[in-house]
């Protein structure tokens, strides 16, 4: 599982654009876009904030959380 694909499907499904995560956060609609295409750059606390605006489940955050672990496994090896 990748955890941009988790992000953006959470995102969709809230029916939120980039510009409006952007705009939460305080920063540019390229800046959040690089948050979705590479999540394990960036601090989690970044991601509890995007799971606040989108107003995620505990299980919706654990799927994003596991995926995030999936990725990072793969990219460390």
């Amino acid at each position: 599982m990748n955890a941009s694909l988790v992000i953006k499907g959470l995102r969709r499904s809230r029916m939120k654009t980039q510009n409006d995560l952007a705009k939460y956060l305080n920063v540019s609609r390229t800046t959040y876009f690089n948050y979705e295409q590479e999540p394990l750059k960036y601090n989690l606390k970044v991601w509890m904030k995007v799971m606040e605006y989108l107003e995620c489940t505990d299980l919706e955050f654990n799927k994003f959380l596991n995926a995030l672990k999936q990725d990072y496994l793969s990219y460390k090896k």
